[in-house]
């Protein structure tokens, strides 16, 4: 129920597209498969393993994209990522998205919550929405 939420707010035509996208995963497999989703849209892809990692990079994010399977707490990270890139959207990427986890992240901040797995046309649903 909460995807077909996300993918009704996220498919509304965006007036600027992301040109760089942070994936903040532990998993290489699930960075592989945004990075070969997003350059397809001519989006470059940086990758980090952790929210600290990722403020080591010298990137200008137009987005974030970060999985709850890293193993620090999604609700610090998005605090964190917010503080370095006050103006990118964040994007949760999870296995558990469920109404509550919904609740907490458009509370804490978060734009969008992408379930796992996820369709390709599920991706650009969110990064339409991001720029809305």
């Amino acid at each position: 129920m909460a995807s077909a939420v996300s993918l009704s707010q996220a498919c509304v035509a965006s007036s600027a597209a992301p040109r760089v996208a942070l994936a903040v995963a532990p998993s290489e497999k699930d960075c592989k498969e945004i990075q070969d989703i997003l350059s397809a849209h001519g989006i470059s892809v940086r990758q980090a393993v952790s929210w600290w990692e990722a403020l080591l990079l010298n990137v200008d994010a137009d987005i974030i994209l970060y999985d709850t399977d890293v193993r620090d707490s999604w609700q610090k990270a998005v605090v964190v990522l917010h503080h370095r890139w006050p103006d990118c959207p964040v994007v949760l990427v999870s296995r558990l998205a469920d109404d509550r986890l919904w609740i907490e992240a458009l509370t804490a901040g978060v734009r969008d919550v992408l379930p796992k797995p996820f369709l390709p046309l599920e991706l650009d649903c969110v990064l339409r929405g991001v720029r809305a």
